[in-house]
């Protein structure tokens, strides 16, 4: 899942802010993969969607766009 997250944004320009979590198999090896890459990995999803409500109203973390 994360390399493919890696893969798509790095072949598509996007100006839509991302808020990952995961859970899983190999989850940790993931989210350490999407933090090296750049993006904003949450391990609580209430914490995820917090973060997404504060972008939608102009907060200052907007997560991660390529």
């Amino acid at each position: 899942m994360a390399e493919g997250i890696i893969r798509y944004s790095e072949d598509h320009s996007s100006s839509v802010p991302l808020f990952i979590r995961l859970c899983g198999t190999m989850e940790e090896k993931g989210n350490q993969m999407l933090k090296e890459a750049g993006f904003p990995v949450f391990d609580d999803l209430d914490e995820a969607i917090k973060k997404a409500a504060d972008s939608k109203r102009g907060g200052h973390d907007n997560g991660h766009s390529h």
